[in-house]
């Protein structure tokens, strides 16, 4: 995987997940965390908060993710973005708690709506990328 889309990934806390249903688009700003694997990205929503309708409607998503956040707001150096083409992939339980459990590690601040019965586990597979370094670079490739 290329070396800046592995930074953002491994340094960033927060993206923008991009969902679908009968043609209405709906982002919602996420924290997350990223799986064992590096093609995974673990997320949690209640499950009747509308992301979590139209993921389980439509599982094709689009994450957007920069440097920003690492970069702060002074820096003069340039903004990389990537954006992902994913898609969302039922767990079982098992595999559930493994995730939530991943979250909780990086974000102790999800307790609460992890505790939440209706809280779901997203698990979202990383297909494919587009990296844009600076307003006029970029590079696309699969996962």
């Amino acid at each position: 995987m290329n070396k800046n889309i592995e930074a953002i990934l491994n340094e960033n806390n927060l993206c923008v997940l991009c969902t679908e249903y009968g043609g209405n688009p709906y982002c919602s700003l996420m924290t997350f965390t990223l799986g064992k694997d590096n093609k995974i990205l673990y997320m949690v929503a209640i499950d009747d908060s509308k992301k979590y309708r139209n993921i389980a409607l439509n599982p094709s998503v689009s994450i957007l993710m920069d440097n920003r956040q690492r970069l702060g707001k002074a820096s003069k150096n340039e903004i990389i973005s990537v954006t992902f083409e994913g898609s969302y992939e039922a767990v079982d339980k098992e595999k559930a708690e493994e995730g939530k459990a991943l979250l909780l590690k990086k974000h102790p601040d999800l307790h609460e709506i992890i505790q939440d019965p209706k809280c779901r586990l997203l698990s979202i597979r990383l297909k494919a990328y587009k990296l844009l370094m600076g307003p006029t670079k970029s590079e696309e490739g699969r996962i």
